[in-house]
């Protein structure tokens, strides 16, 4: 019995290290789409003061809403709702990293 828990315990630390790597080497991607719409949310530390903000955009990739956090608030103020382009990002650690919107 201790044997199959641990040949359990092995194969997912494996397969969670096989994922994590595969994550860390994927590819970036540049897709046509439109800004759909904007969000700024207040960051809060674990004791409750206030941090900064944090910056969201959703975009339409083809027609499906992918929502990304934008690091920078000078990239945030650029984007415009209804604008077209090509979007720059990589999927990773089961998110989206948003990486440069080029405006038509």
């Amino acid at each position: 019995m201790i044997a199959i828990i641990t040949t359990l315990f092995i194969f997912k630390i494996i397969r969670d290290m096989r994922f994590r790597e595969l994550e860390s080497k994927a590819a970036v991607e540049l897709v046509r789409s439109t800004v759909i719409s904007k969000r700024k949310e207040q960051s809060k530390s674990t004791s409750g003061k206030f941090t900064g903000f944090a910056y969201f955009v959703v975009f339409d990739v083809r027609g499906e809403q992918m929502e990304m956090q934008i690091l920078s608030e000078e990239q945030f103020r650029e984007l415009r709702i209804g604008q077209k382009g090509l979007l720059q990002y990589q999927r990773k650690n089961r998110s989206l990293l948003f990486i440069h919107f080029d405006k038509d």
